[in-house]
């Protein structure tokens, strides 16, 4: 009778509590409850107990306390996994007709977008420009900036979000939850005039990036060291910026998985933000060893990410690509269920490459250096790595381009070009430069295509197009014995 009339009191507290009952109105409505019934089993006390427990729970993460609290067990499966009926009507009516971007076209709110990449190639570099994008209100890759986060309410908190120990409702005396830490911040240093996206004084940034001025923020959970992280925050304007708050694996390396998740979705909500990046997902779902490739695991692992999606957050976690690459879909390390449960998936690579291994060829300084075999972390330019970066992309949303290549220049990512042009471009560029000037040197198509790394029938199209603006010459008879090659007297 004990657990069953405490099993009942947990019901009805969980119930309340989604509605946002607080914990004067638990315990008010449990005693009630527990008075009505003709043997009351539990003392007062125990009845204030179960009103605590469950008021320090945010309302909109009270399956997911419940269930990894482990009291799913003896609460009715309508208590934990209520249930809503929806038609196509109540969905044409109850939602926007366009897509509320964060960052258009990569991060929705409400979605999961993932971005996969090899170590070390700039997936955090990226993804700091697009959030500096979001809070500075520009536009990112030639989309336009998002207006959605305009209309946030400003923390009532602190004077910003650079404030150290903002105090959660997970900590407390719930079960499972004590001594919960506050997300540890990157304090604001003071940015002295010139210094930064704005001018003056004081912690943060001021004018219209400002926290205070646009009311909206991100939190971004990082496994990177301090000293790291603030390099690549300076690298990327976001240095001193108020809006966004940051949670490093190392100071939170004691909680579970989905305690962490639920932390952050309650700070998301505290600071009103939404949009919430987890970098690398591996590393803070402590998926080791062969984990990332059994579905279950990783199922395990997006189910806290999926939870705070269907909250109205634009959840980004990164994730390290395989060694064998592939497309979009096969890129990311692990199991197949990374992309099958993400509404958006982006593969960050350099873009294929172009090798001066041929012996008869001057070395090629070409944007198209990266991925191919016997190239991995190599370059063909002398003078640093290509900033030029493929993205490859997967979605359920029409808007997200499939194909496009970016390069990082003046501390920003810009468009550059889509597959089809940028590929004609570079190839005829990477054909001008392997030409010898002499006739007799000349090069067939099918030397070209081993030595530049671009599709046969790019290199073809390419030669072409340089053939008929006079610009390579071409000899050979164009038959088996007797192909066609080129050469140019074009110095490059």
């Amino acid at each position: 009778m004990h657990s069953a009339q405490a099993a009942a009191l947990m019901d009805l507290a969980a119930r309340l509590r989604r509605e946002g009952a607080r914990e004067g109105a638990l315990r008010a409505a449990l005693r009630e409850r527990i008075s009505a019934l003709p043997n009351p089993a539990l003392t007062q006390d125990e009845v204030d107990t179960i009103a605590a427990q469950a008021a320090v729970i945010p309302p909109h993460l009270v399956t997911g306390a419940i269930n990894s609290l482990g009291l799913d067990r003896y609460l009715p499966a309508s208590t934990i996994r209520p249930v809503r009926l929806h038609t196509a009507a109540s969905i044409a009516t109850e939602t926007p007709d366009a897509v509320d971007w964060i960052a258009e076209p990569w991060a929705a709110a409400g979605a999961l977008t993932g971005i996969t990449g090899r170590p070390k190639i700039g997936k955090t570099t990226f993804v700091l420009d697009l959030i500096a994008a979001v809070l500075q209100g520009r536009p990112f890759l030639n989309y336009p900036a998002s207006t959605s986060l305009r209309h946030l309410p400003s923390p009532s908190r602190g004077e910003g979000l650079g404030m150290r120990g903002l105090p959660s409702p997970l900590e407390g005396e719930g079960p499972g939850m004590r001594g919960l830490p506050s997300p540890p911040f990157i304090p604001s240093p003071k940015l002295g005039r010139g210094q930064g996206e704005g001018e003056g004084e004081g912690s943060g940034m001021r004018g219209p990036q400002s926290a205070r001025g646009l009311g909206h923020a991100v939190l971004y959970l990082t496994e990177q060291q301090v000293s790291s992280f603030r390099a690549s925050l300076a690298r990327s304007g976001l240095l001193g910026h108020e809006s966004l708050a940051v949670i490093f694996w190392h100071e939170s390396m004691a909680l579970s998985w989905r305690a962490a998740a639920a932390l952050a979705g309650e700070h998301c909500a505290a600071l009103g933000a939404r949009l919430l990046v987890i970098d690398t997902l591996s590393q803070w779902a402590g998926m080791r060893g062969d984990m990332e490739n059994q579905a279950g695991d990783a199922f395990e692992s997006l189910q806290p990410l999926q939870q705070l999606a269907a909250t109205g957050i634009a959840v980004v976690f990164v994730q390290h690509e395989r060694k064998a690459g592939g497309d979009a879909a096969d890129a990311g390390r692990g199991s197949s269920a990374f992309a099958g449960a993400v509404d958006t998936l982006i593969s960050f690579r350099r873009p294929p490459y172009i090798t001066s291994s041929n012996a008869r060829l001057r070395p090629l300084p070409s944007p198209l250096e990266g991925e191919g075999p016997e190239m991995r972390g190599k370059s063909n330019q002398t003078q640093g790595r290509s900033a030029i970066r493929l993205l490859l992309s997967l979605s359920r949303f029409e808007d997200v381009p499939p194909e496009l290549y970016i390069q990082r220049t003046g501390g920003r990512y810009a468009v550059i070009g889509q597959a089809s042009n940028f590929a004609d471009r570079s190839a005829r560029s990477a054909i001008i430069a392997a030409l010898p000037p002499d006739p007799d040197a000349a090069l067939s198509v099918e030397t070209l295509v081993e030595a530049i790394g671009a599709p046969r029938q790019t290199v073809l199209r390419a030669a072409r197009a340089l053939l008929a603006d006079g610009i390579i010459h071409r000899t050979g008879a164009g038959k088996k014995g007797d192909p066609h090659r080129y050469w140019s007297d074009i110095p490059f």
